[in-house]
């Protein structure tokens, strides 16, 4: 080249792979010299704090989310932190060092392994972990007296983000979470992607968790009908101000439309169906204390079922192919009023997907956590007065689910309806009331029996020892979601004259004896078997 025509310059004994070696040896010190301050950093991030008078910790959960954790920390987010080790149940794990951090063996370690490094807090860094799981680790931790704090669960990290800014303490959710229903978020979205979506109850626990829910797909509208002016403001400021700081996606574009009205009042539903033309109907409204509509067993009948029957016949006479019916356990073999009618609002539903050959559908499910009227909210009350948490029966029993939980069942649902089925979450055991109790009270850093006692009255009005799933004569299934269970039969058993039966019952009023009130519903559902008739007569 030039070099080599050069006369001022004779490079001709200098051989060319000098040249390409020094253009190696300079990329490799200039790349060294980049990347030595982040080795340098990493190098100290790996080394733990000597500051004696830091939390000595132990992060359980040595995956993906535990190591994020153990980074976090390791950056000095937390400075009165010091990051000891992980424990994890996953034995190709042992003996491993992440972050610097050794694996020091399984869950069932950590009340020796508290107790030989001096550790002060315990972290779960497991978003799916089970609620049996949870409490396991719950109680060894009490027993050991250490703090505890933890990751939300995988349905609160909707985001798929994990970050050591949203560990929180453990609560009575934490303890009952169900192995994650995985849901076909693709095919969900489809369906409702563009579509103008009512919300019956939109204000109410369920309902306002499946307005969140369905925003994310992006509908066209969403309606958010409801009674109660309060609650539906409450849930309209809510959605748009997530809108607004575009926390739920910036290509959300979706239409909200609050509108309060009775479903008992079938003019004033025409007139809404009419002018939005709403798609698809999730049913949340109801009246839900049992006790209380014991004392009110013909409102129960007004809004349950004639509410119901109103909504049904509005969405048929506009065309509407998709309806959801949310419904209760209570409504299996019911002993009680609010169960029965939710059980006829159930016939109602299958008896207009059997005439009409439309896609609607129902969801039972158990009690849920965080509801209002929910037993936590009532345990929390009594313990922050300092007790004593009541009882109706020490061997009482009910199924549990977390508000997400239960929308994500309803939402799956949707997306395998096909018209005249009963969908069941498969929850697994049920959880007795007194162990919820006395899991309360230890969350509350108390002692049973010593902080708060528990003191057993008798059942309540209506109220069973058991909760069942599905009437007798039902044949279930699994569907393509292992958690997800189908009652295929359920419209075997509508009865042939139900539409007379109901007209019939929704003219009683106040005037009439319940005990004829009671035969009525009976005579639509012979599986009904009331057992508090005297309280109102």
């Amino acid at each position: 080249g030039i070099l080599r025509i050069s006369d001022f310059w004779s490079f001709d004994v200098i051989p060319y792979s000098i040249a390409i070696l020094d253009a190696i040896i300079t990329m490799m010190f200039i790349s060294a010299s980049r990347f030595s301050i982040r080795l340098f950093e990493r190098a100290a991030q790996r080394i733990t704090p000597t500051n004696e008078n830091g939390v000595r910790i132990l992060i359980v959960g040595a995956g993906a989310a535990g190591v994020m954790v153990a980074t976090e920390i390791q950056k000095g987010t937390r400075e009165n932190l010091i990051p000891v080790g992980f424990v994890d149940d996953d034995i190709s794990k042992h003996n491993l060092r992440i972050r610097g951090l050794s694996v020091l063996g399984p869950i069932e370690k950590l009340p020796e392994l508290i107790i030989e490094h001096s550790i002060k807090k315990i972290i779960i860094a497991m978003p799916t972990a089970s609620g049996e799981l949870m409490r396991k680790i719950n109680q060894i931790c009490s027993q050991a007296v250490v703090q505890t704090q933890t990751l939300p669960g995988i349905y609160e990290i909707l985001d798929g983000k994990i970050n050591i800014n949203k560990l929180r303490n453990i609560h009575i959710e934490d303890l009952l979470r169900r192995e994650t229903v995985k849901p076909d978020d693709i095919g969900i979205t489809k369906l409702l992607e563009n579509k103008t979506i009512l919300i019956s109850g939109a204000g109410g626990s369920i309902g306002s968790e499946i307005v969140r829910q369905v925003l994310t797909s992006n509908p066209s509208k969403i309606i958010l009908l409801g009674h109660g002016e309060n609650s539906i403001f409450e849930i309209e400021q809510e959605l748009r101000d997530k809108l607004f700081r575009e926390e739920i996606s910036e290509n959300i574009s979706s239409k909200i439309l609050s509108v309060i009205a009775d479903i008992k009042d079938k003019t004033f539903l025409y007139r809404t169906f009419e002018k939005y033309k709403p798609e698809i109907i999730f049913h949340t409204a109801a009246h839900k204390h049992v006790p209380l509509m014991e004392l009110n067993p013909f409102e129960a009948v007004n809004n349950n079922v004639w509410g119901t029957k109103n909504l049904i016949e509005s969405s048929i006479k506009f065309g509407i192919k998709k309806f959801i019916l949310v419904s209760s356990d209570k409504a299996v073999n019911p002993t009680n009023i609010m169960g029965a009618t939710k059980r006829i609002a159930e016939l109602i539903m299958l008896k207009a997907a059997k005439t009409n050959g439309t896609e609607y559908s129902a969801v039972r499910f158990g009690n849920v956590l965080g509801s209002r009227g929910s037993v936590v909210h009532t345990f929390q009350k009594q313990i922050n007065a300092g007790g004593p948490i009541t009882i109706t029966h020490p061997e009482i029993m009910r199924y549990f689910m977390t508000i997400p939980e239960a929308v994500q069942l309803v939402l799956q649902a949707f997306a395998l309806s096909k018209g005249g089925e009963v969908f069941v979450l498969d929850m697994g055991l049920p959880i007795k009331i007194v162990d919820l109790a006395k899991d309360m009270i230890r969350l509350a850093g108390l002692k049973v029996g010593v902080d708060i006692e528990i003191k057993f009255t008798s059942l309540r009005p209506g109220e069973k020892l058991f909760e069942e799933l599905f009437t007798a004569g039902e044949k279930y299934e699994k569907t393509e979601h292992n958690k997800i269970l189908i009652a295929k039969n359920a419209s075997d058993y509508i009865p042939e004259n139900l539409d007379t039966m109901i007209d019939e019952l929704i003219t009683f009023d106040h005037t009439v004896n319940t005990s004829d009130l009671f035969n009525k519903i009976r005579s639509i559902i012979p599986e009904f078997n009331h057992n508090s008739f005297l309280i109102h007569n």
